[in-house]
């Protein structure tokens, strides 16, 4: 992970990108967005999602990602964003980051749509270095009514599984959980494109585990749990 401690700012609004680092994979950062009082004494929470233009070494990324920023200290709001790399980067390669926030995001019931947006325009451009050293990727053996874990690849910010389909697996009915030893969830990313008909096993992609985590735990369930 390393410090950016970079600053933007429009008007009543800032965003600060605080740290990033990339696995060769994706490429992940933190922020804190600076709002009006008024803003932080009305709204837990804020999006970033519309329209956000990403490149890395002056490459488009086509990306679509929704990242929740939740309230913290006092006019603060703090969260993270992750995108997947177009190409996979090799240790030590340094990766020029540039990124542009057109708008946030705040709920609102008040309005009609449910949501008002804040036109900010931030423009942030860093730079990270490449860290494969935490990256893994193992053959599975776990099995339990049915269902096998067949394959893992891990890195700091990304955790897939690969299983067989059980007769019973119905995708839209399936919720994947994965949870570390001590019931921490990490979150589960829906895929943007169907498995295919078919096929013999599912991809099941969740953040990555905290730093030193040994084992997990998946779960397949029918109904949602609560947050």
């Amino acid at each position: 992970v390393e410090d950016v401690n970079l600053t933007v700012e429009n008007g009543d609004y800032s965003m600060k990108v605080m740290q990033a680092f990339s696995d060769g994979k994706n490429v992940g950062f933190t922020m804190d967005v600076t709002a009006p009082s008024e803003i932080w004494d009305r709204y837990e929470w804020l999006s970033v999602y519309k329209d956000i233009q990403l490149t890395v070494n002056d490459t488009p990324v086509e990306t679509t990602f929704s990242t929740t920023l939740n309230r913290g200290e006092t006019n603060h709001y703090v969260g993270a964003v992750s995108f997947a790399l177009p190409n996979t980067a090799a240790e030590g390669e340094q990766l020029d980051i540039s990124v542009f926030f057109p708008e946030i995001t705040l709920p609102d019931k008040l309005t009609k749509e449910g949501y008002i947006y804040v036109d900010v325009d931030w423009n942030a451009d860093f730079t990270v270095t490449v860290d494969t050293s935490g990256n893994k990727s193992f053959d599975a053996t776990a099995e339990d009514n049915g269902m096998q874990i067949l394959h893992v690849d891990s890195s700091p910010t990304q955790t897939i599984i690969t299983t067989n389909v059980p007769d019973w697996f119905d995708e839209l009915s399936i919720y994947p959980r994965l949870y570390t030893m001590d019931a921490q969830p990490l979150n589960y990313s829906t895929p943007l494109t169907p498995r295919e008909e078919g096929a013999q096993t599912a991809t099941l992609t969740f953040d990555g585990a905290p730093s030193g985590t040994e084992q997990l735990v998946v779960c397949l369930l029918y109904t949602s749990p609560s947050p």
